[in-house]
């Protein structure tokens, strides 16, 4: 499909966006604002060498956003922090940095 045949984003999506990009908000509020436009799943995969993995599997019905929101050093230092102190967990580090990477 011709992307400009897609919808755009509300401003409550793009900010839905920016404040998970911040993790200012959870993924499950992030899939809860994109419902139905966006959607991405976590499977697990056969148990390989290196330990186990994750396959992730991403859809979307949404005109990219221009400009996009880009995620900085200070994005990715603000998730380590909050990982550090016990604010977020492990799982939602490796969620979010997978989510923030599309």
């Amino acid at each position: 499909m011709d992307e400009r045949q897609l919808p755009t984003l509300t401003p409550n999506q793009l900010d839905a966006l920016r404040c998970f990009a911040l993790l200012e908000i959870g993924e499950e509020d992030l899939q809860r604002e994109l419902a139905g436009i966006f959607e991405i799943r976590f499977e697990a995969m056969p148990m390989a060498a290196a330990g186990r993995h994750q396959r992730r599997m991403v859809s979307g019905s949404f005109r990219m956003p221009e400009p996009g929101i880009v995620i900085t050093r200070e994005h990715i230092s603000n998730a380590l922090e909050r990982k550090r102190f016990g604010l977020i967990t492990e799982r939602d580090l490796v969620h979010w940095a997978t989510r923030a990477r599309r």
